[in-house]
């Protein structure tokens, strides 16, 4: 598959199992004293880190008026035009999108390619959840 699709998803996933310290700030007491930080980094003490969005990146090929996903290297030199689409894995929104290549995207095409993207982000978020909580297990 594409480059950009496996990096958003290993960093969603990276990004889904970091644990935040918990930091409290200790203010100075009296004038020209600094700011404290008192930082805990016990994991049961931390906080995961807020994904407020889960953005995976849904690349499409188009190829002789076709719409390809998951294209190889050779596909992707073949293809007229590429487009990454990006969908937030949590609801399913096109939260991005991102032209690559030189030809032109069939903008009449876009509604149909956009509900196979936001399909193919749905089963990536499936499948991340799936691998992370196997991983805790």
């Amino acid at each position: 598959g594409n480059l950009l699709d496996s990096l958003a998803l290993a960093l969603c996933a990276v990004l889904s199992e970091t644990l935040l310290p918990k930091v409290d700030v200790i203010e100075a007491m009296e004038e020209g004293e600094d700011v404290q930080l008192k930082v805990d980094d016990r994991p049961e003490a931390g906080m995961r880190f807020p994904m407020k969005q889960l953005p995976l990146c849904v690349t499409v090929a188009e190829i002789s008026g076709k719409f390809l996903m998951d294209v190889t290297s050779e596909e992707e030199m073949c293809a007229e035009a590429m487009l990454c689409v990006v969908v937030d894995g949590k609801t399913g929104d096109v939260i991005g999108l991102h032209k690559l290549g030189r030809g032109l995207v069939d903008v009449s095409a876009m509604p149909a390619m956009l509900e196979r993207c936001r399909a193919t982000a749905a089963a990536l978020a499936q499948q991340l959840d799936r691998e992370l909580s196997q991983k805790e297990n």
